[in-house]
């Protein structure tokens, strides 16, 4: 009974998200239609630093849900432990981020920096979102759970059109983020205070998780968002513009397939299933998701471009299927080291973050152009997902000699 309602209520969940991935997808064709170049450039810029808070949000999403899901006995105390530590980290990461906003938009060549003011008021909401979501996931509560979704994105869509339509430009766009988490909230039921004080649990739950799948979270941040920061910095205004047309693409298949991974949580962290094997399925069906994505968005680069962005940013059709093959590829990878870190084993996540590292390091000293940023992007994804096959190649040929070995010393003794 307990496998069919995990079975059910991760499927539910993953057509939900998947929706509201491409409702979101949406809001940001609007956007590039209706702003000129240098303006998204600035509204893609602001996404992009909200994604990077994910690189806590995510981690203790994705830890706690996981955490509750094999201790549900301490359910009600590790999730007082989550709140109680992310409370502090949120204060202080939105001081950091407001105290750097100007010398932070004079280096981004943004046109307001007050557009950072609003994103640092923001992260603590954030990254309490982050905490409840990964709450009602580790509970299996996936009704709420979709809810927080939805009613975001809602919020969000009639706040950027609203802003955008009053003439705020990027800066509304900014306000509307934050506008999203706030109603993203409501559905939760945890925008009062927790009843518990002092959480009875041993030790930090988050260094707990930040292990794996903080390295995880920070390898796929990293490598989804570094790029488009580059850009922003390094190029001139209407190409960064174009590249950010890319980025939208890219994400695009990068978060359908995140979107199967969350929905995939319960299955290779609970008990009802083969662990094992649900992590073999969850890596095909990624591979077979992210590459048929990029090979429609390949076949269809000029038409989605023209049709989704309009004629300004027609020169990044050019660019569409080496970007979106890179991504795919990186979808890949991501979703073995998942499996590795809902696991404890850390290797896979470790391997990430160096490709993540190794995109961030090249593509800074790489001729700052559109084409070259998007080919170091995925000659340095390719690299990265040939490497990691050959170590897991490697370990799979060393298990029959270790087990061979083990089993002498038994029959000896």
């Amino acid at each position: 009974m307990k496998r069919t309602r995990v079975a059910v209520g991760s499927t539910v969940f993953g057509v939900s998200m998947l929706a509201v991935s491409i409702g979101n997808y949406g809001l940001n064709i609007l956007l590039a239609r209706w702003l000129p170049a240098e303006a998204f450039g600035d509204a893609a810029l602001m996404v992009s630093v909200m994604l990077l808070t994910t690189v806590v949000a995510s981690t203790v999403q994705l830890s706690t849900s996981a955490k509750i899901l094999q201790e549900p006995e301490n359910a009600e105390h590790i999730e007082e432990a989550v709140r109680s530590e992310m409370a502090g980290i949120g204060i202080v990461t939105a001081f950091g981020l407001a105290a750097f906003a100007f010398p932070l938009s004079a280096w981004l060549q943004l046109s307001d920096a007050r557009m950072l003011l609003v994103m640092a008021a923001g992260i603590p909401i954030h990254l309490r979102l982050a905490v409840e979501r990964g709450i009602l996931h580790g509970r299996l509560r996936f009704g709420a759970l979709t809810s927080t979704y939805g009613a975001e994105l809602i919020v969000r869509t009639l706040a950027s059109i609203g802003v955008v339509a009053l003439g705020h430009g990027a800066l509304g766009v900014t306000i509307a983020l934050n506008l999203g988490f706030v109603a993203a909230l409501i559905p939760t039921g945890r925008l009062k205070k927790s009843r518990l004080t002092r959480p009875r649990t041993t030790g930090s739950v988050l260094a707990a998780g930040a292990g794996p799948m903080g390295t995880l979270v920070l390898a796929t941040t990293i490598a989804t968002n570094a790029d488009v920061v580059l850009a922003k910095a390094v190029l001139v205004p209407f190409e960064a513009g174009h590249f950010a047309v890319l980025s939208l693409v890219g994400r695009s298949i990068f978060f359908a397939a995140w979107t199967l991974l969350h929905a995939a949580v319960p299955v290779i962290a609970g008990s009802a299933f083969d662990r094992e094997r649900a992590g073999r399925l969850l890596v095909v069906g990624t591979a077979v998701l992210s590459m048929s994505l990029a090979g429609v968005a390949w076949l269809l680069d000029e038409v989605l471009i023209s049709v989704a962005f309009g004629p300004e940013h027609a020169p990044a059709a050019a660019f569409v299927g080496p970007y979106a093959f890179g991504t795919a590829i990186f979808s890949v990878m991501t979703a073995a080291a998942l499996v590795d870190a809902v696991a404890n084993r850390g290797s896979s996540s470790r391997m990430l973050l160096g490709v993540a590292f190794a995109l961030l390091v090249v593509a800074a000293w790489h001729p700052s152009s559109l084409a070259s940023l998007v080919d170091v992007r995925t000659t340095v994804f390719a690299l990265g997902v040939v490497t990691a096959g050959l170590l897991k190649l490697q370990r799979v040929l060393k298990r029959p000699l270790i087990q061979v070995e083990t089993s002498t010393k038994v029959v000896v003794q």
